[in-house]
């Protein structure tokens, strides 16, 4: 039985214990009576108004007696109902408490529907349905169990929102992409070299290479050969 106060479970998502829960129901449970009673003081102060001993009279008085007995369930269930379809009443409002279904979203008409029957199954067994969220790892009582919620701190509800996947990189572009990664090596290589001036020693000397002037390179040779002499 360790249920029994708020917790906090480990993705994040806050769960309220027994003891704010049943002070929720009872917020709510009181509204449902007062509403219950101010109908039925309603009625009574028109059958009062009435003349007695009339077919009138008669008629209100059973709608009355009527009312004070079917009256507080025919108000509990809209009431129920309508809040547990939107995942929040009055009551749990007010204490930071609502109902999710299992994407976070409020529970809808049909799942309300559900979780306000299993509310009624619940209390037969002396209310152990009730009691259930004591001992229940995931704090659920019968009732969210039927219709698949469950009950979390206000602010606390599982996102739903995802974090965009990044956009895949298609094969054939990685392909033809270049290599960003060459060597020095390899760039001096693939690196065409630089052609030597026209005018140096050796073009003077072998005429044949980068172009030069043959008349020129004959009188270079001349000159060294007298030297020589």
């Amino acid at each position: 039985m360790t249920q029994l106060y708020d917790t906090h479970a480990t993705n994040g998502v806050a769960r309220p214990g027994f003891w704010r829960r049943a002070a929720a129901y009872l917020v709510d449970s009181a509204l449902v009576a007062l509403a219950w009673f101010a109908a039925a003081f309603a009625l009574a102060l028109i059958a009062a108004a009435m003349i007695e001993d009339s077919s009138a009279y008669d008629i209100m008085i059973g709608i009355l007696d009527g009312w004070i007995i079917l009256g507080l369930p025919a108000t509990w269930f809209p009431y129920e109902w309508f809040f547990n379809a939107r995942g929040a009443s009055p009551g749990k409002s007010r204490l930071d408490i609502t109902v999710v279904d299992a994407t976070g979203a409020p529970p809808g008409a049909g799942a309300g529907f559900l979780r306000t029957l299993g509310m009624i199954v619940g209390v037969i067994p002396l209310g152990l349905g009730y009691w259930w969220p004591i001992w229940d790892r995931e704090d659920r009582a019968w009732h969210d169990m039927m219709a698949h919620t469950t009950v979390v701190r206000r602010g606390y509800a599982p996102s739903l929102e995802r974090e965009p996947e990044p956009t895949p990189v298609p094969t054939e572009a990685v392909a033809k992409r270049p290599s960003q990664r060459v060597s020095l090596a390899r760039r001096s290589a693939i690196a065409p070299r630089p052609s030597r001036p026209a005018n140096s020693v050796r073009s003077r000397v072998n005429p044949e290479r980068d172009g030069a002037n043959p008349a020129r390179a004959l009188s270079v040779r001349a000159a060294l050969a007298r030297r020589r002499r």
